[in-house]
């Protein structure tokens, strides 16, 4: 029998035996400021991430925290935080470190340290439960900024902005953000605007509209990615994906997992062929491009997203996949706003900036194709794995969260995003599975060319970084496996060449998801209930493992499957033979 572990009494002992800080980022003091351990100038300076000035910064901010009576405060006084950060932002240097993990240039790294800092001062100081929403909230600005630290001005705007928790008036604001913004290149606020002029936004609602886009994917682009061709060193090569699976402790080397995401690719391919040629068509891609659509209104197309969703929900929860929502939880589905849809061309989901009236609520958009008959396709094949995928898996992770996990335990963006991904796409299949819901071929297929998808993301991430094709041939390569618009494909790569991982995260972690399974009786379905309900889809698979006892080292986890269980899945709905 299995242990049941809450993560809301992670203790010390605990903590040391899976060292979550050590796991995430290997980096002291960092991970310290995070986990409430002390951390003094002086070690803070041993680093090398700051010059003395910037420890004597330090060393007069904990000072002043000490001196400061914060028992009747919600956040920190207004004063001790703007005097710290606007000395902070006077120090400079900061464009000549270098982010540990993703190893370039890091642009306001001090002002992270900065807002390490008040982290644990707040921890250390308020009387309040270190797990309610707000300090979740902190959490989540802090392992963003760890894994993207050119996300300070906006998260300096979230935390001091309207509707936040702060306590600065908008004179004092704006002098923060100013000094702030002081500290950064040039070049470096050239980056961060082309960012969102490409994404479609205007500068002027940046600070109100940033999340929204960092929540549902779409992810920074520097402009001059584009530019780059491959001989000025945007490629990272082997040894940078070997340097950062040692810190997350993934024990596998990065062209095995290239090898892995063909073979399974192929698999894929194979059963996506069998499904198409079953329901009359020549391949899989035939029957993705050419299935028939009903056309419909977009007031038609969300009434049908809420009722499907509201069905999705009732399945898995019934079938123990999710508990019922927190009574601080909500969600809700509308159209996407006409001004996003250039952003957003299908649907996404993201949690407002500020909490309204004490309710953390999901905003899940849809964009109207229009005249595109190949996303009312997807619309429509899609949309209760959809569902399943975005609010039983992603929303449903985002409530549950404040209640299930330390916000010590979220450190970084890249250690959460296999397993939040991997339970989401695992929710698919659970759905697929349920007792009363009856696929269509149409609805298998969504799934598998999801698959295809995420395969082929993470097959065009390994061979730009550590190949030397040349990236058009990449990016046509992976638009025809992958069978997304041109424009998606051009989007997608400009991401991947920006950074490691992140691309080939929502496949690894898919596996890592089925492969846990191989430790509970029930098999995958029973790994990505426990996962989902007692880590609200933030512990990765190795971790949660070895908090239960059932691994001695998060290396030995297997992270690549056999064969994706959406084959398996597939073979068992709809046998190679069936035509109906």
């Amino acid at each position: 029998m299995t242990t049941t572990l809450d993560f809301r009494q992670v203790n010390p002992a605990l903590r040391e035996k899976y060292d979550l800080a050590g796991l995430i980022h290997r980096w002291s003091p960092l991970s310290d400021l995070f986990t409430g351990r002390d951390v003094t100038p002086g070690t803070l300076l041993a680093t090398g991430l700051c010059n003395a000035d910037l420890a004597r910064a330090y060393e007069d901010t904990l000072r002043a925290a000490a001196a400061v009576d914060v028992s009747e405060w919600v956040v920190t006084p207004a004063d001790t935080v703007f005097s710290y950060f606007g000395r902070l932002a006077t120090l400079g240097e900061a464009d000549q470190l270098r982010d540990p993990v993703i190893g370039r240039p890091s642009i306001g790294f001090n002002a992270v340290i900065g807002i390490g800092s008040l982290l644990h001062f707040l921890r250390s100081n308020l009387k309040q439960s270190p797990f309610d929403r707000q300090d979740h909230r902190r959490g989540q600005i802090s392992h963003f900024l760890l894994q993207d630290p050119t996300s300070v001005l906006e998260a300096m705007d979230m935390w001091f902005g309207p509707g936040s928790v702060g306590l600065l008036s908008e004179d004092e604001r704006a002098a923060t953000l100013e000094a702030i913004t002081g500290c950064l290149s040039v070049e470096a606020r050239k980056q961060y605007l082309a960012w969102w002029h490409e994404a479609g936004g205007d500068t002027r609602r940046f600070r109100s509209f940033w999340w929204k886009h960092y929540v549902s994917g779409m992810r920074r682009v520097e402009r001059e990615v584009r530019a780059l061709s491959p001989s000025q060193g945007v490629r990272r090569g082997v040894d940078a994906y070997e340097e950062l699976f040692d810190r997350l402790q993934i024990g596998h080397g990065v062209l095995e997992i290239l090898a892995w995401a063909e073979r399974m690719y192929e698999q894929l391919t194979i059963t996506a062929n069998q499904l198409a040629k079953s329901a009359g068509y020549q391949n899989w891609q035939q029957m993705w491009t050419t299935a028939p659509t009903p056309w419909t209104s977009p007031e038609a197309l969300l009434a049908e997203y809420r009722v499907t969703t509201e069905r999705v929900i009732a399945t898995l929860m019934e079938g123990g996949f999710i508990p019922p929502a927190p009574e601080d939880f909500a969600y809700s589905i509308e159209l996407t706003p006409p001004e996003d849809r250039a952003a957003i061309p299908i649907a996404a989901l993201h949690f407002p900036p500020f909490e309204a009236e004490g309710v953390r609520s999901a905003l899940f958009v849809v964009t109207p194709p229009g005249d595109d008959m190949q996303l009312w396709r997807q619309h429509f094949y899609a949309m209760a794995t959809t569902a399943a995928h975005e609010i039983v898996g992603h929303a449903w992770g985002g409530g549950l969260a404040p209640h299930r996990v330390p916000v010590e335990a979220i450190l970084s963006h890249l250690t959460a995003l296999p397993v939040m991904e991997g339970v989401a796409f695992t929710m698919e299949l659970a759905l697929m599975t349920s007792p009363g819901f009856e696929p269509t071929k149409y609805q298998m297929l969504a799934v598998l060319q999801g698959r295809l998808w995420r395969a082929a993301r993470v097959i065009a991430e390994i061979k730009y970084h550590c190949g030397d094709e040349l990236l058009p041939q990449i990016v046509d390569e992976y638009r025809e496996r992958s069978q997304i618009s041109p424009e998606m494909a051009q989007r997608d790569m400009r991401r991947a060449a920006q950074s490691i991982f992140e691309f080939m995260a929502y496949y690894l972690g898919a596996s890592g998801i089925q492969n846990a399974g191989r430790h509970f009786e029930g098999g995958w379905k029973q790994a990505l209930a426990r996962i989902q309900n007692e880590t609200a889809g933030m512990i990765p698979p190795h971790v949660y493992l070895q908090a239960l006892g059932l691994l001695d080292d998060p290396r030995q986890f297997d992270w690549l499957c056999d064969e994706d269980i959406a084959v398996q899945v597939c073979r068992e709905l709809f046998p190679p033979d069936s035509t109906s």
